[in-house]
């Protein structure tokens, strides 16, 4: 089986290929999921997306961090209560985390797997874009493997035409070539014949 594990910031996630299906288990700070994804579920177009969330929010707890550093630093040296300047103190913590999370998601990057019912999202840099992009590449050889075997053999529901443009489709995506697309359609025409 295999398996990649990411990680990136609060959050990680694990994606597991089986023979019929892709595991993911995403978990974060405030989620939990697992869920699946069937070959013939997904679809094998990949866009890389950079993020530029969140600078709004960075802004705002940037600024909360810098109010409370000051007030904190005040209150300890002033003298004041020692629980109103551990207070600030701790704020400070939550100010920084917050400001931290809002500045990795700023700068996030994501490799989006698209095309089908569902979409599986990675992390580029985890742990490495060149482990991400192998398994990705993985993960599109079992959908397009799944597409032949599907796509390829004689449907009674079908008719010849939709057959046709199905086979099209593969040819399309390259996951037929010349040779095999003009055998599968002759084969495809002969089995409606005789339908």
């Amino acid at each position: 089986m295999d398996i990649l594990k990411q990680k990136y910031f609060l959050s990680s996630k694990k994606f597991e290929l089986t023979d019929d299906r892709i595991l993911v288990m995403e978990k974060s700070v405030f989620d939990e999921k697992e869920w699946e994804a069937r070959y013939n579920e997904l679809g094998i177009d990949l866009v890389k997306v950079k993020s530029r969330e969140g600078i709004g929010n960075a802004v705002l707890f940037g600024g909360l961090l810098i109010v409370t550093s000051y007030m904190t630093f005040k209150a300890f040296t002033d003298g004041t209560d020692i629980k109103l300047a551990f207070l600030f103190l701790f704020f400070c913590f939550m100010w920084l985390t917050v400001f931290w999370w809002s500045i990795q998601k700023y700068f996030a990057a994501l490799f989006i797997l698209q095309g089908g019912n569902k979409t599986l999202t990675f992390f580029i840099n985890s742990p490495k874009e060149k482990e991400v992009r192998e398994f990705i590449d993985k993960v599109r050889e079992k959908v397009k493997s799944r597409l032949k075997k599907d796509l390829t053999v004689f449907d009674p529901d079908l008719d010849f035409e939709d057959q046709l443009a199905n086979l099209r489709y593969l040819k399309s995506i390259d996951i037929l070539n010349e040779k095999e697309f003009e055998f599968v359609r002759e084969h495809l025409r002969e089995k409606h014949l005789i339908k």
